[in-house]
């Protein structure tokens, strides 16, 4: 055994000793070279894709784009770490004809890289790309055929350059892996001009400075931004960002743009600074702050808006779904101008004329509007304006437009509080001051002074937990069966739009069939809803509908496992829809508020013998408006309200002393009527029941 085990060790050494030398002998690999110049590897104008990915691949730590007499023409290109890409002054890169088919190339890739910087030197570089090409067969139609595209990237740096027509973004900073943001990026004069969705677009990122930039022009595919953030998924974020003189000009969208409503209250602190910057004649907004409305969206951190202008924008600040439980948001040292005082709002080049046309009729939403959208659960709030100053034209008709607007739209009216500051108001040589307290909102607000009403829970008709719950659920159960009964004339079509949940009670064993009908809203494609049975016990199964040809009416049958209460969850995308040929009654649920669109005709409310307090919530705005009137169960109109803009609200007479109602609300059937507005139209408006089972039909 030990004469075996020397053999093998003898063996082992040979080798060794073989490799050793063969090792020896073989040629020390070369250190890639510090610097070099593209055009060594070579030129074309037609085509020089494989000169300059060879220059980039050759581990230089600077590569310099050297100028030529034609621009450098190319085909997507690959960035990697510890790279300076550096173009001479007067450089361009320009995109190949008949390149970027696929619509997710982009001109200049990197994903998870380190250690990355493109800039131009002297007056800068341009990267351009051919954007009117993309719009046209046979490419594809996207959105993200973007000039410089950074994926969960370190330490990036991009500088002194001029990117234009692409695709989709100037520069997207985005995520090529689950939950690994952009750190750490630079982004210093930059001019991002007439690109097709947005001069730059941040998905997610920690810690981003963007200086002395331009964001202009932008014209193509929604949101049409000079600037955008939006993550996509809730592991994303928007941390630590701070901008510093940027000029977002003359775009077709928003100047600067936060759309926050795939965050949560369980991620990052969302914190950013915006600093001397200027969002100039925009179409949309010159600042829109967005989140989602319901539980688990206080986002938290801070938004910090100081020392900037937003001149002449065809709207001038809105925040949606700002909540007293999201982080504040704080305008100090802010100057605001309305589209009719845009004397005031230059061009940042003036040998350009604006390529959009603003309304400059006085609205509203041209000052400053905070808005709750119809999934909110928690007041609007926690916004500080200190010294704020809205600029608004000197004429006659201005001076009944508010400035200063709060539009409470929650389905169960969550008001605002911890509003503070001041905002002075200037039309012509008038000047006005309004102190944001509490003192004041009473009188500025009166539609947000309204008693709230406790909602009904739906889910106490699924599982009932004592004999008092499970009566109600036998009650509503009767109640809607006897009124279905009923011959009373042709039902009024309760148009419900983005999807809704409706409700009906089933026996074990029974066969339930119903229809949905489709109705396109705008040029919102139509595609087959999607429809998920909820059982009593929580139990869900998607269902599978029979399409008519055209698509618009699709049919759904099932037979139920258990008794009780079922819910139908529909999604129809953007459109409309509405209930037909039920085998039983099917009750559309008006909390949270139900999106109604073009609905007209009465529809009914049944409320329970033991129900204590009762209430109802219409809301309209400025041009899409309704009127609403309410009967109670022996025909007496107890309630109406016409040309509905903002939120008008109807609930029980209270006691003064106790704040409660005087008697509880008759119990039976009430009836709602809907009308045409006879100012205004009558489109998308939103219902809300409180107090009771919020269920109609």
């Amino acid at each position: 055994m030990r004469r075996k085990i020397r053999e093998i060790l003898a063996a082992v050494g040979v080798w060794a000793a073989a490799t050793a030398s063969v090792n020896a002998n073989e040629p020390e690999k070369a250190a890639p070279p510090e610097r070099v110049v593209a055009s060594s590897f070579g030129f074309d104008a037609a085509d020089s894709t494989a000169f300059l990915q060879a220059a980039i691949d050759s581990g230089a730590r600077t590569v310099v784009v050297d100028k030529q007499d034609a621009p450098w023409t190319v085909t997507p290109l690959t960035l990697r770490s510890d790279l300076e890409l550096v173009l001479e002054e007067g450089v361009e890169i320009v995109a190949k004809v008949g390149a970027f088919l696929p619509k997710g190339d982009c001109l200049m890739r990197a994903a998870n890289v380190e250690n990355l910087t493109i800039r131009g030197e002297g007056a800068g570089a341009t990267l351009r790309m051919r954007k009117p090409e993309y719009w046209e067969a046979p490419y594809e139609k996207s959105e993200w055929r973007h000039g410089i595209s950074i994926l969960s990237s370190k330490n990036v740096k991009i500088e002194n350059l001029r990117i234009a027509e692409t695709g989709g973004d100037g520069i997207y900073l985005g995520v090529a892996t689950r939950g690994v943001p952009c750190r750490d990026v630079v982004i210093r004069r930059v001019d991002c001009v007439a690109n097709n969705r947005q001069g730059i677009s941040v998905i997610s990122v920690d810690g981003l400075l963007i200086e002395d930039s331009v964001l202009r022009d932008t014209f193509g595919t929604a949101p049409q931004s000079g600037i955008d953030f939006e993550p996509n998924r809730e592991d994303e974020q928007i941390s630590n960002v701070v901008m510093r003189r940027v000029l977002s000009e003359n775009n077709a969208g928003d100047g600067f743009l936060f759309y926050l409503g795939n965050l949560d209250s369980d991620g990052p602190e969302t914190t950013v600074e915006i600093v001397d910057c200027r969002a100039v004649r925009n179409r949309g907004c010159g600042f829109y702050w967005s989140a989602k409305g319901g539980v688990n969206r206080a986002l938290p951190g801070k938004t910090l808006v100081e020392n900037c202008e937003l001149l002449g924008n065809g709207r001038g600040i809105l925040a949606i779904n700002k909540t007293t439980a999201c982080g504040p948001l704080v305008f100090r040292d802010v100057r605001l101008t309305t589209p009719s005082a845009d004397a005031e709002a230059p061009n940042a080049d003036e040998q350009t004329a604006p390529l959009f046309v603003i309304d400059k009729t006085p609205s509203p939403g041209a000052g400053i509007t905070l808005r709750a959208t119809a999934d909110g659960t928690e007041p609007l709030g926690g916004v500080a304006f200190e010294n704020v100053e809205i600029v608004d034209a000197d004429a006659p008709e201005n001076e009944k437009t508010r400035l200063f607007s709060i539009y409470d739209g929650s389905g169960d009216g969550c008001g605002a509080e911890e509003i503070s500051g001041a905002l002075r108001i200037v039309r012509g040589e008038k000047a006005t001051e309004t102190r944001l307290d509490d003192e004041n909102f009473d009188r500025l607000f009166p539609e947000l002074a309204f008693r709230r009403v406790a909602p009904f829970e739906l889910d106490r008709l699924t599982a009932p937990t004592n004999e008092t719950e499970r009566a109600l659920a036998a009650e509503l159960a009767d109640a809607w069966r006897s009124k279905a009964a009923e011959k009373d004339g042709k039902r009024s079509e309760l148009r419900v739009r983005n999807g809704g949940v409706g409700w009906f009670y089933a026996e074990s064993g029974a066969d339930v069939s119903f229809a949905v009908r489709l109705r396109q809203v705008g040029r919102y494609s139509l595609t087959a809803p999607k429809a998920e049975l909820i059982a009593p016990s929580g139990k869900t199964a998607n269902l599978a509908g029979e399409a008519s040809k055209d698509g618009v009416l699709t049919r759904f049958a099932v037979r139920v496992e258990e008794s009780g209460w079922f819910r139908v969850a529909v999604d129809v995308g953007a459109n409309a829809f509405r209930w037909e040929a039920e085998s039983t009654p099917i009750l559309t649920a008006a909390r949270p508020a139900l999106n109604l669109i073009g609905t007209t005709g009465e529809f009914w409310v049944y409320i329970p013998k033991n129900a204590s307090d009762f209430g109802v919530r219409v809301s309209g705005d400025d041009a899409e408006r309704v009127s609403a009137t309410l009967f109670d169960p022996t025909g007496k109109q107890v309630w109406r309200s016409e040309n509905i803009a903002g939120i008008a609200t109807w609930t029980l007479p209270v006691d003064e002393t106790t704040g409660r109602p005087t008697a509880p609300p008759r119990p039976g059937f009430w009836r709602v009527r809907f009308e045409k507005p006879t100012v205004g139209v009558l489109e998308d408006f939103h219902l809300t029941i409180q107090g009771v089972p919020a269920l109609v039909r």
